[in-house]
């Protein structure tokens, strides 16, 4: 009886174990997506910091402060690389862009909110969502094509003309390829998805303060501003959002922002980011001896900035929460 009940014991912990077994595997199995993702990550980050070593050992902070991009074939000894007009560009047509996107994105947030329902407002937000997922080269050509030479014809020469001693008008548009065409472009761009991060938060804001408000004498208008005090970490959370997308865009970027070393903040001059650099530099660095190893460098900050715009972006979630409860 002590034999078949221990033998039964035996029996029993051995098909747990299998079944133990079986999971483990299963849930290994289901784990194996996200580590090759995080082994990806991580071997594209070690390639990074070690194509970016020879250029921070040659120049040091030099890179990133000074201004010059002398690459000279067949002399490694003269060649000298710096990206601070990159790295300026990249933040000042970035930062300009979001003071285009972020009255209009709050704009169709209320409007989403207030004035449509039903169809209407599922047919003009889906086209907000189709608008935010466009492959970028698209606006990218569109701008090349026709946004430029309208820029320079109907609005930069203009202005230059009425106000060229303020700075940011002070340089001769002698092209549409210019940093404010970039701005309009990322606008454009960045613009689709925070209306669509407002509009999600706007939304969810309770029927019964609404009502109270009313009930209190407000006016409509009283009462939209009122709703925007309360989504106020969801609208600085969407304009966070859309900066880290326009400091990251290439393609579109490339295309008409006239890719020049321009350290200034005339807006009517073409310029670089550190995107657009890459992108524009990267065909021809093997003829030189540094400039890969100064491209992967930039790619090594543009990645830095982007964890550290993601960390904030965290930090502002947390606070952003409370339409979610």
């Amino acid at each position: 009886m002590m034999l078949s009940s221990y033998y039964n014991r035996l029996i029993y912990m051995f098909k747990t174990g299998i079944r133990r077994i079986k999971h483990d595997k299963f849930y290994m199995l289901l784990l194996f997506p996200a580590g090759l993702i995080l082994g990806i990550f991580l071997m594209i980050l070690m390639i990074l910091v070690s194509k970016s070593i020879p250029i921070f050992r040659l120049e040091g902070l030099s890179f990133i402060l000074k201004n010059s991009w002398h690459a000279v074939e067949g002399k490694p000894e003269e060649e000298f690389y710096g990206i601070a007009a990159a790295l300026f560009g990249t933040f000042y047509v970035g930062f300009l862009s979001l003071l285009i996107s972020t009255p209009i994105a709050v704009s169709w947030a209320i409007i989403l909110g207030e004035f449509l329902s039903g169809h209407s407002q599922s047919i003009v937000s889906s086209l907000l969502e189709f608008a935010s997922g466009m492959p970028t080269v698209l606006y990218g050509l569109w701008g090349a094509l026709f946004l430029t030479r309208f820029l320079k014809r109907y609005v930069m020469e203009p202005i230059y003309a009425k106000l060229h001693w303020v700075p940011i008008f002070s340089t001769k548009p002698t092209s549409g390829f210019t940093m404010m065409s970039a701005c309009i472009i990322l606008a454009l761009m960045i613009t689709p998805i925070q209306s669509l991060i407002m509009f999600n938060a706007y939304r969810l804001i309770p029927q019964t303060y609404t009502e109270a408000l009313y009930a209190l004498g407000l006016t409509r208008g009283e009462v939209v501003r009122f709703k925007l005090k309360l989504i106020r970490p969801t609208i600085i959370l969407a304009g966070l959002i859309g900066f880290s997308r326009a400091i990251g865009e290439t393609i579109a970027v490339s295309l008409v922002i006239g890719n020049s070393f321009y350290l200034g903040l005339s807006i009517f001059a073409p310029g670089y980011t550190i995107p657009s650099l890459i992108a524009s530099q990267f065909g021809n660095c093997g003829l030189y001896a540094y400039m890969e190893n100064a491209l992967y460098a930039s790619a090594l900050i543009l990645l830095l900035l982007g964890f550290i715009f993601h960390y904030v972006i965290m930090l502002v979630d947390k606070r952003a929460r409370w339409y979610r409860i």
